[in-house]
């Protein structure tokens, strides 16, 4: 199995039991914010 097809499992799994995905926009959004962040201190 590769990475894609086992996040898409994860992903599945999650709808099925009703919680959050691990690899969710919400769970890696502020993440994206500290990135932006540091990228902008270094430009």
């Amino acid at each position: 199995m590769n990475g894609i097809e086992l996040q898409d499992r994860e992903f599945f799994a999650a709808i099925d039991e009703g919680r959050e995905p691990d690899a969710s926009v919400a769970r890696v959004l502020e993440c994206y914010r500290v990135l932006d962040e540091v990228e902008r201190q270094f430009n």
